[in-house]
């Protein structure tokens, strides 16, 4: 009798241990240890891990096998709105077997606190080899600066030529604060700024090669590409147009005045 009870108490014993392991498994791929609740089927995610706090860029990695090694990766906010997606390979040595995958990317303002990143095989028509990992988004440092363009209804008819208005912009905090306004300024009035009557006089898909400015005489200067002056025709839109330029860096208290220059030619340039 009492061996019987010896018995069932050692396999009653081996039972519960089983249970207990399996409740705290651990997945080891290519050595390295991952916890089974960022597994599901054929994904492994590595970074970010659970409710990690991500910043601008973020690094999505791990391992996976999947169809052709190919995956897609979605950021949405806690609202559901997709901050960033893409697609990514995962470098599997063979047909069935895990390869690592890595993508950097950046992602457009959340309005929530937390969120989720998604990682799922891009030839499955409903997403069933998917992975998603909650985050929490880490407050960007940012700074508020103004760009400058014309405007209908503060200056009908554009009476003044060289009459620019400011609106401000919100950008990521950075050490080349002008050149940020410049691009900022060469992206134009957004739609809501247009109903309000703003408007831009420089042309679209003007790069911005170089902006320095100096500690010496605080003079600015800024090179953009031929396209500054495609096609520009009238001095009234010539005006407008330095003066765009002009105000936007004369915000800043370092600058004194500012040189404009085309692919670096300072002479012959925007002329009407």
């Amino acid at each position: 009798m009492n061996k019987k009870i010896s018995i069932f108490i050692v396999m009653a014993s081996l039972i519960f241990f089983t249970i207990a392991c399996k409740k705290n498994e651990v997945v080891n791929i290519n050595n390295a240890n991952i916890n089974a609740s960022s597994i599901k089927a054929n994904i492994i995610v590595e970074t970010p891990k659970d409710n990690d706090e991500i910043g601008q860029p973020v690094i999505i990695s791990g391992q996976a096998r999947v169809f052709e090694n190919q995956l897609n990766y979605q950021i949405q906010d806690g609202n559901g709105s997709v901050l960033a997606e893409g697609g990514l390979y995962a470098q599997s040595p063979d047909m069935g077997q895990y390869g690592p995958f890595e993508v950097e990317t950046t992602y457009i303002e959340p309005k929530t606190d937390t969120g989720s990143i998604t990682i799922f095989n891009s030839a499955a028509r409903t997403k069933i080899d998917m992975v998603t990992i909650p985050v929490k988004f880490k407050k960007p440092l940012t700074d508020k600066i103004l760009v400058y363009f014309g405007s209908n209804t503060l200056n009908p008819g554009a009476m003044d030529c060289t009459k620019v208005f400011s609106v401000e912009r919100t950008i990521l905090k950075t050490p080349g604060t002008a050149k940020a306004a410049l691009e900022e300024l060469l992206k134009g009035p957004t739609e809501a700024e247009k109903a309000q009557g703003y408007f831009s006089s420089i042309n679209s898909g003007v790069k911005l090669q170089s902006v320095s400015i100096s500690d010496v005489d605080g003079v600015a200067k800024a090179d953009f590409d031929e396209t500054l002056e495609f096609q520009v025709g009238g001095s009234c839109r010539v005006a407008a147009i330095a003066s765009q330029i002009i105000e936007t860096l004369k915000q800043f208290s370092t600058v004194g005045d500012v040189v404009i220059s085309i692919n670096g030619r300072t002479e012959d340039i925007l002329q009407p």
